[in-house]
């Protein structure tokens, strides 16, 4: 699972930096959550690792939703919003992403359907929600 994540931050066409999420797993499982925290400017995710990260919701470029076939030992829906250079990658269990979403699920042009069939996907697949036009 985590080699199909590293491929899609790996991809020469998309640009953006590296990011491994194999200790927000290792965390999530003994209890420890991602934390996020937003308000109308922007986000600010805390990993379990202690990685934060950060962005304004006017740098927001891309909106995924990546899956793995890992549920339901480890959480398996990622919210992966992209910025030019980096990104914030949410796990779906994580504290605070429910009012993420309701902000990304009302930029113009969020593909609801591509949301609802993430959700039954049980596959390593990135499902393309929003891109900025």
């Amino acid at each position: 699972m985590f080699k199909y994540i590293k491929k899609i931050f790996s991809n020469k066409n998309l640009k953006f930096i590296k990011q491994d999420i194999s200790s927000v797993h290792k965390y999530c499982i003994n209890g420890s959550k991602t934390k996020v925290y937003c308000d109308e400017i922007g986000l600010k995710v805390e990993h379990p690792d202690g990685t934060i990260e950060y962005s304004k919701w006017e740098e927001i470029v891309r909106i995924s939703i990546i899956t793995t076939d890992q549920g339901p030992v480890y959480d398996d829906i990622f919210l992966m919003l992209f910025k030019k250079e980096k990104g914030c990658l949410i796990p779906s269990e994580s504290d605070g992403y429910n009012e993420v979403y309701e902000k990304v699920s009302n930029f113009e042009g969020f593909d609801f359907n591509k949301y609802i069939e993430a959700m039954s996907s049980a596959t390593n697949n990135e499902f393309l929600c929003w891109q900025k036009k």
